[in-house]
């Protein structure tokens, strides 16, 4: 059926968005030992990801849109779940597992991406808050010097 295409789809997602946790662990570590090469190394991984996560979304959602034709339903909402409650009865229950697996394996990776991007994030922004109080501290300092002088 139509189903075994979108779950195609998914598998790929899944698989893509897998990578894009390995990279993302990649640049956790980059970003703790202050390695640029390596930081610089895992954005251009990631940059080549998105583009491909992308595509992959258009064809999920076409896909979906296809099996709705098929049927004559129509639907604005795309989920994987709206489309599991629509077509409850005309799936099979391997359809309806292998499908509610996938979709929910792809959301605990993005939850978990979402999750290590967060603490990326505050890993940089503490390293500039860092920086910005380190500068402040030297220009501020002029009452007194900040080496010492002793010879």
């Amino acid at each position: 059926m139509l189903t075994e295409q979108l779950a195609g789809i998914l598998k790929d997602e899944k698989n893509l968005l897998s990578s894009i946790l390995k990279t993302a662990e990649k640049k956790q570590t980059a970003l703790v030992s202050n390695n640029r090469d390596a930081l610089d190394a895992t954005i251009k991984e990631e940059e080549k990801y998105l583009p491909r996560l992308r595509e992959l979304e258009i064809l999920r959602i076409k896909a979906i849109q296809t099996i709705y034709l098929s049927t004559g339903k129509k639907t604005d909402d795309y989920t994987i779940g709206t489309l599991l409650a629509e077509f409850d009865e005309n799936l099979s229950d391997d359809e309806k597992n292998n499908l509610a697996s996938k979709q929910k394996a792809i959301r605990d990776l993005i939850n978990t991406v979402t999750k290590l991007n967060d603490q990326n994030l505050y890993l940089i922004n503490h390293s500039r808050r860092f920086i910005n109080e380190t500068i402040n501290a030297i220009i501020n300092s002029s009452e007194r010097s900040i080496l010492d002088k002793k010879v």
